[in-house]
């Protein structure tokens, strides 16, 4: 049973590269690119068939990763284009050829003969896209998934204790409403210990408001050792949940998105200083974690979708070598400076980075399986 999960979040992250391929199509075909190939995984070509204009549709053997492959990306240096000589041609002959000649420039260029800025356009679409879906994805999450409303489930001997009763359902701090993106945790460490605080629970179905204060108490943990802890001084057990309407889901979903995507380039910045190292996956255990959290509950998939679209999304975005995130880096340099670095050098970069880049991913799985 579990293989089925392995092969759900297989197909999970085969959707968002597949989503991430196609931005760079679809920005490649509006900006006129000429595209050689687009393929759903690496490898030998299980199914394949060119499109009326010549475009190559693959699926390959390799599930975990594609490629949108334009005409000419990864060419080295390009010749100097012969210089025209001068003709004898009439004005209005001279003007015919030089529409033709216009024409069959603009369908004969390569991936690095367009223009910078359309270049970047197509690298930066790919994470666009990833983000986009995010976005989207998280708009099904907070529809299908909603709210949970904290219960009351017990209350400690504080001076709380005759205010807040067992039962009560928890749906505001100080007017600011429990939510998709607040919870109550979050929501109490803007006040402060002894400090006054309204909280606002429904109460046999009738909205009341409660003054409380955030105190500091003991209770007896499962091993029946004192524990001191700072809070309201309650047990909360149950949850109920709150339904969203799909306007009330797109209007939480985008900053649902941005705080995620908050919280994933802290994550990364966390690596960078070397936080969080332990806890790096490679794309088996990746895989492996995604088929856990699916299994214990299939709902799980629905947070899986937005995470893991706008994770891609930014991560490509990186000035890593390989990534579009370095290859927008060269072409603004390009940009620039009118003219490029070295096409050798800079694909020598990329292969190199590519290789590091996978290497680095497998390593973390050998240490992980090793562990």
């Amino acid at each position: 049973m579990f293989a089925l999960y392995i092969i759900l979040a297989i197909l999970i992250l085969l959707l968002m590269v597949t989503i991430h391929e196609f931005g760079h199509y679809v920005a490649g075909r509006i900006l006129g690119f000429k595209i050689n190939e687009f393929s759903i995984g690496f490898g030998p070509a299980i199914l394949q068939r060119t499109n009326k204009r010549g475009e190559k549709i693959s699926l390959r053997i390799f599930p975990l990763g594609g490629y949108c492959a334009f005409e000419g990306e990864t060419d080295g240096e390009a010749p100097q284009k012969p210089k025209k000589e001068i003709d004898v041609f009439s004005e209005k002959e001279e003007k015919a050829l030089e529409v033709q000649e216009n024409k069959a420039d603009k369908i004969q260029l390569t991936f690095n003969e367009q223009k910078p800025w359309k270049r970047i356009i197509v690298l930066l679409s790919g994470a666009v896209f990833n983000i986009i879906s995010g976005f989207l994805f998280s708009i099904i999450f907070i529809a299908v998934i909603g709210n949970s409303l904290p219960v009351v489930g017990g209350v400690y001997d504080t001076q709380n204790a005759g205010i807040i009763n067992k039962n009560d359902v928890i749906i505001a701090v100080n007017n600011e409403d429990i939510s998709i993106l607040n919870n109550l945790s979050s929501l109490m460490q803007d006040v402060k210990v002894n400090e006054e605080f309204v909280l606002t629970v429904l109460r046999d179905g009738v909205k009341t408001d409660l003054r409380l204060k955030k105190v500091e108490y003991t209770y007896l943990d499962k091993n029946k050792n004192e524990q001191k802890v700072i809070g309201i001084g309650i047990l909360t057990e149950n949850y109920v949940r709150q339904g969203y309407n799909i306007i009330e889901s797109i209007g939480y979903a985008f900053p649902f998105t941005l705080k995620m995507a908050g919280a994933i380039l802290s994550a990364f910045g966390g690596l960078f200083r070397g936080i969080g190292l332990n806890q790096l996956s490679g794309p088996i255990s990746t895989v492996t974690e995604m088929a856990k959290l699916s299994q214990a509950s299939i709902l799980n998939t629905l947070i899986l979708l937005p995470l893991i679209a706008v994770n891609l999304g930014i991560f490509n975005l990186f000035p890593i070598p390989a990534l579009d995130g370095s290859k927008i880096i060269f072409t603004l340099i390009e940009w620039i400076r009118k003219k490029p670095i070295n096409r050798n050098i800079e694909n020598i970069i990329h292969f190199v980075g590519f290789v590091l880049l996978l290497g680095s991913i497998i390593l973390i799985d050998l240490l992980r399986f090793i562990q």
